[in-house]
């Protein structure tokens, strides 16, 4: 596979960058160390004092909040610098924070678990979005909990990666519906489009997926067999143990400890922003304005057109919360135990003060002037 730079253009004052390959244009290769750093020397960031905050963001990813608050201009209110990097999630992302290479990454606590448990000292700053996969079946399946779960005794599951935070969090969705991991067998697909494609092909029986890959898949007659975004029950109609991970912070923003605490003033400003940016989002009246800032961005899916874009766009609002609670701690201390095997300090030892841990504490900052 031959990897070529190409440059996209700004945005409302913040550089944005993309990689591309020959073969998917909609994923990004690793970058770090000297690439990364030849990346960040080349591009300028908008007028602030002080320097960018070197702030991650990748194709394909669901996290539009950062864009929306830069576009609306809650980061220039607020007098925060921030520089977009793209660099694709996961442990390229990990690998990139802690070189330095960016001060700020879009990242799940099953991203820097092993970091954590060799004691490398990461702090999220905030939360960023909740759960937002899609467990969704062959045409014809049965619908409804849990026995559309129950159903895939026996079959196959696609998934982007064994491992990856979406097939761990797809995999607790079917450990509640009373499965154990013998009952399924679980195929790496390698990408998102791949799993909607062995789907559509009956190369696999139902395949756990983004939003991207769940939209047209259910335009096309293939069912929702689970939807963390819009759960079919009430929360307390699922089994206790369960509850935690409906509403589970999925994803944060991570930054190195030492440079979360040499920048606490930004840090938090740039959180109160983010907050600021959520409310905003929320409001329907500004639907329009974001579908609009949407199209062009790395976040846009070129084919979507009419319900199948707003469809997107209405997933993209949902998936964000900020927030990070003493729940959301402990579910993880305990997902990353069960699934990965790993014992991590306890959350309050790697959550940053500027991450909001209530809905009070997130309306305050939402507020301030």
């Amino acid at each position: 596979m031959i990897y070529f730079f190409k440059s996209y253009p700004r945005v409302a004052g913040a550089v944005l960058t993309r990689f591309a390959s020959g073969e998917e244009a909609h994923r990004g290769p690793l970058i770090a160390g000297a690439l990364a750093a030849a990346v960040l020397a080349a591009q300028p960031a908008w007028a602030q004092d002080g320097p960018a905050i070197k702030f991650q963001v990748y194709q394909g990813g669901p996290q539009i909040l950062p864009l929306i608050a830069q576009e609306q201009k809650f980061f220039e209110a607020n007098n925060v610098n921030v520089e977009f990097i793209t660099v694709q999630t996961g442990p390229q992302a990990a690998n990139a924070l802690v070189s330095g290479s960016i001060d700020l990454a879009i990242l799940s606590p099953l991203n820097v678990a092993p970091l954590l448990a060799e004691g490398i000292e990461l702090s999220a700053v905030s939360g960023l979005q909740k759960v937002f996969v899609s467990l969704v079946g062959s045409k014809g399946a049965e619908t409804g909990w849990p026995q559309s779960l129950e159903a895939l005794r026996g079959k196959s599951i696609g998934i982007l990666a064994l491992g990856a935070a979406g097939h761990m969090i797809c995999e607790e969705a079917l450990r509640a519906a009373g499965l154990s991991s013998s009952d399924y067998t679980f195929v790496s697909t390698g990408t998102e489009l791949g799993t909607g494609t062995a789907l559509e092909q009956g190369a696999i029986d139902a395949g756990c997926m983004n939003p991207q890959t769940r939209i047209p898949l259910t335009t096309k007659g293939f069912p929702v067999l689970f939807n963390y975004l819009e759960p079919e029950m009430d929360e307390d109609e699922y089994p206790e143990t369960f509850r935690p991970i409906l509403n589970l912070s999925f994803v944060q923003l991570w930054g190195r400890s030492d440079w979360v605490n040499d920048n606490q003033d930004k840090v938090e400003t740039l959180v109160e922003a983010l907050a600021k940016a959520n409310v905003w989002m929320n409001d329907p009246k500004n639907f329009q304005a974001i579908a609009d800032t949407v199209r062009g961005s790395i976040y846009d899916i070129p084919s979507f057109e009419g319900e199948q874009f707003d469809s997107y766009i209405r997933s993209l609002i949902q998936a964000h919360r900020l927030l990070f609670t003493q729940d959301d701690g402990e579910t993880w201390k305990d997902v990353v135990k069960s699934s990965m095997s790993l014992d991590i300090p306890d959350w309050t030892e790697w959550v940053a003060e500027s991450a909001p841990g209530s809905e009070e504490e997130l309306s305050v900052l939402a507020q301030e002037q």
